[in-house]
């Protein structure tokens, strides 16, 4: 969605530049998590502000950085707390997949920064033997071939849930 945002302005002449990067995360948040249903899904459960942040990157199969991005911009929170729910996954890194019992957000993070279809694409490219597991590895950027698999699992959990 981000990369349409940069599309939609290049056929209107827009440059690209800092001002367009905001606009086009503002414009894929916007897609991906419409207001209504953000706010809906945000109040869902109760407790911590990073327990409700995990519960909408969950249901809109985004990044948790992603969504405490558009919950602080949505103003679902105060601009401060929602800088130091950011500030602490932005805290989180990369180490985050890492962690034990945290594979399953790796494959949920590379389906949400691709999208469902692009992978799709890409397997439906490899199982028609159009590209090589070497490409559909580079493809997915760095996806290990031996993780494919889980990835297809992953991919087809959250075709059910649609």
């Amino acid at each position: 969605m981000h990369e349409l945002g940069h599309l939609a302005l290049a056929v209107n002449g827009v440059p690209v530049g800092p001002k367009t990067e905001a606009w086009c995360n503002d414009f894929a948040g916007q897609v991906l998590m419409p207001a209504e249903r953000l706010d809906a899904v945000f109040q869902e459960p109760t407790g911590p502000l990073l327990n409700r942040v995990q519960h909408v990157s969950r249901t809109f199969v985004v990044t948790p950085l992603a969504a405490a991005v558009r919950i602080g911009r949505a103003g679902l929170v105060p601009k401060d707390e929602a800088g130091a729910c950011i500030a602490h996954i932005q805290a989180r890194g990369e180490g985050a997949e890492s962690k034990p019992g945290r594979r399953s957000d790796y494959y949920l993070n590379q389906i949400a920064g691709f999208g469902p279809g692009f992978i799709r694409l890409v397997f439906s490219a490899l199982d028609s033997q159009a590209v090589t597991y070497p490409t559909a590895s580079a493809l997915l950027e760095g996806v290990k071939v031996n993780n494919f698999e889980k990835l297809r699992t992953q991919l087809e959990r959250r075709a059910a849930l649609e």
